[in-house]
């Protein structure tokens, strides 16, 4: 017989990392194929425009030269060329960062990125003229050897790098010949080897090298040219777009090294890139792949939230030499209700060190100015706290989209604090250790527009989660380096979500431009409250000449972000007892490959399991979201991959099963999901040992029921019998074949809403018609729950003898139930039967 399992299921559901992957196909698409000039050569993606200003074109060989705009394509054979006052910044598909200076050109001569790291991943470019900036990314991660920039003279080799190049032909030099014609290189972070045919020199952060063009042996030099100090470097550490859930990174903190902006007004950081119309449009342009929003709303203040604190990190040092553009704060204006600022800074002639905080805009008297023109925040307050830039150099900056939320971040130097310490509670702003105000040396900040998840969010979000990926974040900088630069070489903060939410395990690791290797670590409970006031406490270890003491005490501060909290901005500060000591800033998202199902999500299943005696059962049901259970989705496709309910005894299993068959559609708006299994594990009551899974029907509506409220407002019946999808039917021997000739299921509406009769016919691969059918009464509850009986009967050869029994379960679908969604399986009692799942709209 069909056993109905009782599946209630919960949390939160995320499609954006499926739209970021159609939007980098969208791409892709512009460069793959046969190059023009009949080499044979294929002209493959390499990346793609983030910013762009002035005139900057590319060309391949044999085709005639392209304008290139904001998201634009380049190509492996592609030649750059940057007229003056131009520049352009390159997100490569590797995530590198390629920024070309006013007046260069440069070929990507070879750009091969496959799926893995194994040894045939290759990049090479040739600088003609010019300058560019570098930040390398997977390409050489892995094998370093094969990623090179050469010159007429020089080759660049690397060891996961942020570097310039400049090539000065003679033809280039200024009038008054107070430089030499060649190869300069100079190194920001990583390191990298200057060679030529008489010998080679390795260079390390803050040394610059030199390669004459007579191919002498390269030497160091004390600084550039004071022409080639005068060019843009900026390096906008940006996303590469909407991060639609899976986040299509920028380079990660660990991999910016020190980043320098603009002198040029046409250099100003730009918002965080939107690929969200490029994005929809090819979603809605793939067969069968899913579309979906949210349905948790950010918008409007929450006044319930206690996230209060602005950060104040404090630590002596001395100003950095780096230059860049003023950030102006002129015309600010407030940022959106419940937008998020976490930082940390360093003051200057001070030796006071405090921990780190955040504030949110709106709530307990937060408040955030912003650049209009930017997005990037100026000024914060919040009680005795206060920032301001006023006209500080913004030195360093990038930006993203994590969880559907846009972030900046970056590190302003000078501005101005105040300060009050002593904890960080009420509308305070010391958030760890001691006041401090007086003129700043660095502040680093991350910021996310909006981005404060509600605690009605949080609250009904799953278990715990691990946010471990790096979408940007400030570069690591000590109070005693003279300049930003360092890495992050890895942070990872485990939340537990849920009714008491809070931070269980934090951990990060970082050098700085002294060569320590910094780390801090926590494992206990700290409220969310408490995280977001600065007060997480950090164990600190420095390795490494002038550590000091060695340990110490820090403080690390975060507020989890977005529409699922699936993104975290934090900043930490790591002291030694001696005085020593490192902050920075880094926005983060879950990794992990599954996600949880949004509140009110469904889950419909027919689905066969072997016992331990080899006898096949068919299991089928339906649920909706109760406190403890689960859906766990693909994070790339949104289908369903683990279905839990611990109070039912409910565990599915089917991570590495093969989908054999899929489809969608939406219904009131809402996207619907079915498809068919093969493989994986189950555990039910009725099977209360693991039991191997043959095939699995499913159709899945992420928070897709149709409110209860929503039901009692409505009057009289439906009858639901237009077919909108479903699988294909199975029989006992797990065949998949046939299908759905007709389905109806009429169900009465308002106070006391039930089903009165469902009847079904359905044709297996072994052409045999099947029908059930059942007419009555039972509440929609007991349809959920427990199903409804069907009178079956089989016509055909091998229908065995009968008569059969069956079962359906199901559940409304939409805003307006527009849709049922159920499963069916119908049996005969020598073994025969078929199974499997059908959504159907209204008549």
């Amino acid at each position: 017989m069909v056993v109905p399992v009782r599946l209630q299921l919960r949390r939160y559901l995320r499609f954006w990392l499926l739209a970021a992957l159609l939007a980098c196909g969208a791409y892709a698409s512009q460069c793959v194929g046969p190059a023009a000039d009949g080499s044979g050569a294929a002209s493959i993606y390499a990346g793609r425009v983030f910013f762009v200003t002035g005139t900057v074109t590319a060309q391949l060989k044999g085709e005639a030269a392209r304008h290139l705009g904001k998201g634009d394509a380049v190509c492996q054979g592609d030649l750059l060329v940057s007229g003056s006052a131009s520049s352009l910044q390159l997100q490569m598909a590797d995530k590198g960062t390629l920024v070309l200076k006013p007046e260069s050109e440069l070929r990507l001569e070879i750009f091969t990125r496959p799926d893995a790291s194994d040894g045939s991943e290759h990049f090479l470019a040739s600088l003609f003229k010019g300058g560019l900036r570098a930040v390398t990314g997977l390409i050489g991660h892995a094998h370093k050897e094969n990623y090179l920039i050469q010159t007429t003279t020089a080759t660049i080799g690397i060891r996961g790098t942020d570097h310039e190049v400049f090539f000065v032909p003679a033809e280039q030099l200024p009038a008054d010949r107070a430089a030499e014609a060649g190869t300069y290189n100079r190194v920001f972070s990583g390191a990298t080897v200057l060679r030529t045919a008489a010998g080679e020199l390795q260079l390390e952060p803050n040394q610059i090298g030199f390669a004459p063009v007579s191919g002498a042996a390269p030497a160091l030099i004390k600084s550039l040219p004071s022409f080639l100090s005068s060019l843009p470097r900026a390096v906008k550490t940006a996303s590469a777009g909407k991060q639609a859930a899976g986040h299509t990174a920028a380079p990660a903190a660990s991999e910016s090294g020190s980043s320098e902006s603009s002198s040029s007004s046409d250099s100003a950081p730009p918002a965080p890139a939107s690929d969200s119309s490029a994005s929809t449009q090819a979603a809605a342009a793939s067969s069968g792949a899913s579309s979906a929003t949210s349905a948790v709303s950010v918008s409007g203040a929450d006044t319930s939230s206690n996230i209060n604190v602005a950060v104040n990190a404090t630590a002596s040092g001395q100003n950095i030499s780096l230059t860049g553009s003023s950030s102006n704060s002129s015309g600010s204006t407030t940022a959106p209700a419940n937008s998020v600022y976490v930082a940390a800074q360093l003051l200057q002639g001070s030796n006071t060190q405090g921990g780190a905080g955040s504030l949110v805009e709106g709530v307990n008297g937060g408040m955030i100015m912003i650049d209009p023109a930017t997005g990037y925040p100026v000024s914060v307050s919040q009680g005795k706290f206060s920032y301001t830039s006023q006209g500080a150099q913004l030195i360093q900056y990038g930006s993203g989209t994590v969880d559907g939320v846009d972030a900046w971040w970056g590190i302003y130097d000078g501005g101005t604090t105040v300060g009050g310490g002593g904890g960080g509670g009420g509308g305070g702003g010391g958030g760890g250790g001691g006041s401090s105000s007086g003129p700043v040396y660095l502040h680093h900040f991350v910021y996310a527009a909006s981005g404060l998840s509600l605690p009605s969010v949080i609250a009904n979000v799953h278990g715990s989660v691990v946010y471990d990926q790096v979408l940007g974040g400030t570069t690591p900088t000590a109070q005693d380096s003279s300049q930003v630069g360092g890495t992050l070489q890895s942070i990872k903060v485990g939340v537990s979500l849920g009714a008491s939410p809070g931070v269980t395990s934090y951990a990060v690791t970082a050098d700085d431009l002294l060569n320590r290797v910094w780390t801090g670590s926590y494992s206990g409970f700290t409220s969310l409250d408490q995280f977001a006031r600065g007060n997480l406490p950090l164990a600190v270890s420095c390795m490494g000449s002038g550590c000091g003491s060695g340990t110490g005490t820090g403080m690390a501060a975060g507020v989890v972000v977005g529409n699922t909290a699936s993104g975290l901005l934090t900043s930490y500060d790591l002291s030694t007892t001696t005085g020593q000591a490192l902050v920075g800033t880094a926005v983060l998202y879950n990794s992990s490959q599954t996600v949880i199902s949004p509140v009110n999500s469904t889950y419909v299943v027919a689905q066969t399991v072997v016992d331990a005696n080899g006898q096949m059962h068919v299991l089928g049901g339906a649920g909706v979201t109760s406190p403890g259970a689960y859906v766990l989705t693909d994070l790339a496709t949104g289908r369903p991959l683990e279905i839990a309910d611990p109070s039912q005894g409910v565990l599915v299993d089917l991570h590495g099963s093969k989908l054999l068959q899929s489809g969608s559609t939406t219904v009131d708006g809402m996207p619907v999901e079915w498809g068919v299994y093969y493989g994986g594990n189950s555990t039910t009551n009725d099977f209360p040992y693991t039991t191997a899974i043959d095939l699995h029907h499913f159709i899945y509506a992420p928070g897709g029921v149709t409110p209860p409220a929503v039901i009692a407002g409505m009057s009289g019946s439906a009858t639901y019998s237009t077919i909108l999808g479903g699988t294909t039917p199975a029989d006992e021997n797990a065949s998949l074949g046939g299908s759905v000739q007709s389905a109806s299921v009429s169900v009465n509406l308002g106070a006391s809403p039930g089903v009165t009769s469902y009847a079904i016919n359905v044709t297996d691969a072994q052409a045999r018609s099947w029908q059930g059918n059942y007419q009555g009464f039972t509440a929609l509850a007991d349809f959920l729950n427990n199903g409804v009986q069907l009178n079956t009967t089989c016509t055909g050869s091998n229908c065995g003898t009968g008569p059969g029994i069956g079962k359906g379960a199901g559940v409304l679908l939409g805003t307006q139930a527009g849709a049922l969604a159920t499963s069916y399986g119908m049996k005969m009692p020598t073994g025969q039967g078929v199974y499997g799942t059908i959504l159907l709209g209204k008549h």
